[in-house]
Protein backbone atom coordinates (compact mmCIF):
# COMPACT_ATOMS: atom_id res chain seq x y z
CA UNK A 1 0.00 0.00 0.00
CA UNK A 2 2.85 2.37 0.82
CA UNK A 3 4.47 1.90 -2.59
CA UNK A 4 1.18 2.47 -4.43
CA UNK A 5 0.31 5.58 -2.44
CA UNK A 6 3.86 6.97 -2.68
CA UNK A 7 3.86 6.49 -6.45
CA UNK A 8 0.51 8.26 -6.73
CA UNK A 9 1.70 11.14 -4.57
CA UNK A 10 4.83 11.52 -6.72
CA UNK A 11 2.69 11.53 -9.88
CA UNK A 12 0.22 14.04 -8.39
CA UNK A 13 3.08 16.25 -7.22
CA UNK A 14 4.64 16.22 -10.70
CA UNK A 15 1.29 17.19 -12.26
CA UNK A 16 0.77 19.94 -9.69
CA UNK A 17 4.31 21.30 -10.03
CA UNK A 18 4.04 21.22 -13.83
CA UNK A 19 0.76 23.14 -13.79
CA UNK A 20 2.04 25.77 -11.38
CA UNK A 21 5.35 25.94 -13.25
CA UNK A 22 3.44 26.63 -16.46
CA UNK A 23 1.59 29.50 -14.78
CA UNK A 24 4.71 30.96 -13.15
CA UNK A 25 6.88 30.74 -16.27
CA UNK A 26 4.23 32.39 -18.42
CA UNK A 27 3.69 35.08 -15.81
CA UNK A 28 7.36 36.02 -15.48
CA UNK A 29 8.19 35.75 -19.18
CA UNK A 30 5.09 37.68 -20.20
CA UNK A 31 3.97 34.93 -22.57
CA UNK A 32 0.32 34.44 -23.33
CA UNK A 33 -1.47 31.66 -21.48
CA UNK A 34 -3.47 29.37 -23.76
CA UNK A 35 -6.81 29.31 -21.97
CA UNK A 36 -8.02 25.92 -23.20
CA UNK A 37 -4.71 24.18 -22.46
CA UNK A 38 -4.36 25.87 -19.08
CA UNK A 39 -7.94 25.07 -18.13
CA UNK A 40 -7.59 21.41 -19.11
CA UNK A 41 -4.31 21.19 -17.20
CA UNK A 42 -6.05 22.73 -14.17
CA UNK A 43 -8.84 20.16 -14.44
CA UNK A 44 -6.29 17.33 -14.56
CA UNK A 45 -4.49 18.79 -11.54
CA UNK A 46 -7.76 18.92 -9.60
CA UNK A 47 -9.05 15.47 -10.54
CA UNK A 48 -5.80 13.59 -9.93
CA UNK A 49 -6.30 14.37 -6.25
CA UNK A 50 -9.63 12.53 -6.25
CA UNK A 51 -7.83 9.38 -7.33
CA UNK A 52 -5.49 9.88 -4.37
CA UNK A 53 -8.53 9.88 -2.09
CA UNK A 54 -10.10 6.83 -3.74
CA UNK A 55 -7.01 4.60 -3.76
CA UNK A 56 -6.89 3.93 0.02
CA UNK A 57 -10.58 3.08 -0.20
CA UNK A 58 -9.88 0.46 -2.90
CA UNK A 59 -6.98 -1.03 -0.96
CA UNK A 60 -8.89 -1.20 2.32
CA UNK A 61 -11.95 -2.61 0.58
CA UNK A 62 -9.73 -5.33 -0.92
CA UNK A 63 -8.35 -6.16 2.54
CA UNK A 64 -11.84 -6.06 4.05
CA UNK A 65 -13.16 -8.44 1.40
CA UNK A 66 -10.32 -10.91 1.93
CA UNK A 67 -10.65 -10.94 5.71
CA UNK A 68 -14.42 -10.85 6.12
CA UNK A 69 -15.79 -12.46 2.95
CA UNK A 70 -12.88 -14.76 2.13
CA UNK A 71 -15.18 -17.57 0.92
CA UNK A 72 -17.05 -15.44 -1.63
CA UNK A 73 -14.24 -14.50 -4.01
CA UNK A 74 -16.27 -14.87 -7.19
CA UNK A 75 -18.27 -11.71 -6.44
CA UNK A 76 -15.18 -9.65 -5.67
CA UNK A 77 -14.41 -8.51 -9.24
CA UNK A 78 -18.02 -7.52 -9.89
CA UNK A 79 -18.23 -5.59 -6.61
CA UNK A 80 -14.89 -3.85 -7.23
CA UNK A 81 -15.98 -2.81 -10.74
CA UNK A 82 -19.20 -1.32 -9.31
CA UNK A 83 -17.19 0.58 -6.69
CA UNK A 84 -14.77 1.91 -9.31
CA UNK A 85 -17.70 3.04 -11.48
CA UNK A 86 -19.28 4.83 -8.52
CA UNK A 87 -16.06 6.56 -7.45
CA UNK A 88 -14.40 7.30 -10.81
CA UNK A 89 -17.40 7.28 -13.19
CA UNK A 90 -18.61 10.83 -12.41
CA UNK A 91 -15.05 12.07 -12.74
CA UNK A 92 -14.63 10.52 -16.18
CA UNK A 93 -18.01 11.81 -17.34
CA UNK A 94 -17.19 15.37 -16.36
CA UNK A 95 -13.68 15.19 -17.80
CA UNK A 96 -14.96 13.82 -21.12
CA UNK A 97 -17.26 16.82 -21.56
CA UNK A 98 -14.48 19.23 -20.69
CA UNK A 99 -11.60 17.59 -22.57
CA UNK A 100 -13.51 16.81 -25.76
CA UNK A 101 -15.07 20.29 -25.63
CA UNK A 102 -18.68 19.11 -25.83
CA UNK A 103 -20.98 22.15 -25.53
CA UNK A 104 -18.36 24.03 -23.55
CA UNK A 105 -18.59 27.43 -21.97
CA UNK A 106 -16.06 29.42 -19.98
CA UNK A 107 -16.39 30.98 -16.55
CA UNK A 108 -13.85 33.37 -15.01
CA UNK A 109 -11.41 31.74 -12.61
CA UNK A 110 -8.10 32.75 -11.11
CA UNK A 111 -4.91 31.27 -12.49
CA UNK A 112 -5.86 30.49 -16.06
CA UNK A 113 -8.29 33.36 -16.37
CA UNK A 114 -11.17 31.09 -17.37
CA UNK A 115 -12.28 27.56 -16.58
CA UNK A 116 -13.90 25.18 -19.07
CA UNK A 117 -17.28 23.77 -18.14
CA UNK A 118 -19.45 21.52 -20.25
CA UNK A 119 -23.16 21.72 -20.92
CA UNK A 120 -23.59 17.98 -21.44
CA UNK A 121 -26.72 16.40 -19.91
CA UNK A 122 -26.70 16.02 -16.13
CA UNK A 123 -23.31 17.74 -15.79
CA UNK A 124 -24.28 19.78 -12.72
CA UNK A 125 -26.03 16.83 -11.05
CA UNK A 126 -23.05 14.57 -11.65
CA UNK A 127 -20.70 17.27 -10.35
CA UNK A 128 -22.65 17.36 -7.08
CA UNK A 129 -22.74 13.56 -7.00
CA UNK A 130 -18.97 13.57 -7.41
CA UNK A 131 -18.60 16.03 -4.52
CA UNK A 132 -20.76 13.76 -2.37
CA UNK A 133 -18.62 10.74 -3.30
CA UNK A 134 -15.43 12.62 -2.38
CA UNK A 135 -16.90 13.60 0.98
CA UNK A 136 -18.34 10.13 1.66
CA UNK A 137 -15.17 8.15 0.87
CA UNK A 138 -13.29 8.99 4.11
CA UNK A 139 -16.35 8.10 6.22
CA UNK A 140 -16.80 4.85 4.30
CA UNK A 141 -13.11 4.10 4.75
CA UNK A 142 -13.47 4.64 8.49
CA UNK A 143 -16.50 2.32 8.59
CA UNK A 144 -14.73 -0.41 6.61
CA UNK A 145 -11.70 -0.26 8.88
CA UNK A 146 -13.88 -0.37 11.98
CA UNK A 147 -15.65 -3.47 10.64
CA UNK A 148 -12.25 -4.98 9.88
CA UNK A 149 -11.11 -4.31 13.43
CA UNK A 150 -14.29 -5.85 14.85
CA UNK A 151 -13.88 -8.95 12.70
CA UNK A 152 -10.23 -9.44 13.64
CA UNK A 153 -10.87 -8.67 17.31
CA UNK A 154 -13.70 -11.19 17.44
CA UNK A 155 -11.52 -13.92 15.91
CA UNK A 156 -8.44 -13.20 18.03
CA UNK A 157 -9.86 -11.92 21.32
CA UNK A 158 -9.43 -15.13 23.34
CA UNK A 159 -6.24 -16.35 21.68
CA UNK A 160 -4.00 -13.36 21.02
CA UNK A 161 -4.74 -10.20 23.01
CA UNK A 162 -1.51 -8.37 22.04
CA UNK A 163 -2.49 -8.82 18.39
CA UNK A 164 -5.90 -7.28 19.15
CA UNK A 165 -4.19 -4.29 20.79
CA UNK A 166 -1.94 -3.91 17.75
CA UNK A 167 -5.02 -3.98 15.50
CA UNK A 168 -6.58 -1.26 17.65
CA UNK A 169 -3.49 0.96 17.23
CA UNK A 170 -3.53 0.34 13.47
CA UNK A 171 -7.24 1.23 13.39
CA UNK A 172 -6.55 4.53 15.17
CA UNK A 173 -3.85 5.38 12.62
CA UNK A 174 -6.13 4.54 9.70
CA UNK A 175 -8.98 6.56 11.23
CA UNK A 176 -6.64 9.53 11.47
CA UNK A 177 -5.61 8.98 7.84
CA UNK A 178 -9.26 8.99 6.77
CA UNK A 179 -9.96 12.17 8.72
CA UNK A 180 -6.97 13.91 7.11
CA UNK A 181 -8.38 13.11 3.68
CA UNK A 182 -11.71 14.59 4.75
CA UNK A 183 -10.23 17.72 6.33
CA UNK A 184 -8.06 18.51 3.32
CA UNK A 185 -10.99 18.09 0.92
CA UNK A 186 -13.33 20.48 2.73
CA UNK A 187 -11.75 23.77 1.47
CA UNK A 188 -11.73 22.83 -2.25
CA UNK A 189 -15.26 21.41 -2.04
CA UNK A 190 -16.50 24.49 -0.18
CA UNK A 191 -14.87 26.62 -2.88
CA UNK A 192 -16.54 24.60 -5.64
CA UNK A 193 -19.93 24.82 -3.95
CA UNK A 194 -19.56 28.57 -3.45
CA UNK A 195 -18.34 28.98 -7.02
CA UNK A 196 -21.24 26.97 -8.45
CA UNK A 197 -23.86 28.81 -6.37
CA UNK A 198 -22.59 32.32 -7.15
Amino acid sequence: MTIIMSSEYVFASIIHASFNGYLVINYYTGNQIFVKFCSKFSILDLYVRQILIATPFYLHFFRFWLLVFNKKKRYFVFTLVIIIIITIGPLLYMMSGQYFEINIYFLPKGGCGYQIFSDIPFYIEIMYCNLFVVLALPFTLILINYLLYRSVAKKLYNTDRPKVMECRRILKGILLQGLFALVFQIPPIAYLLYYSIS
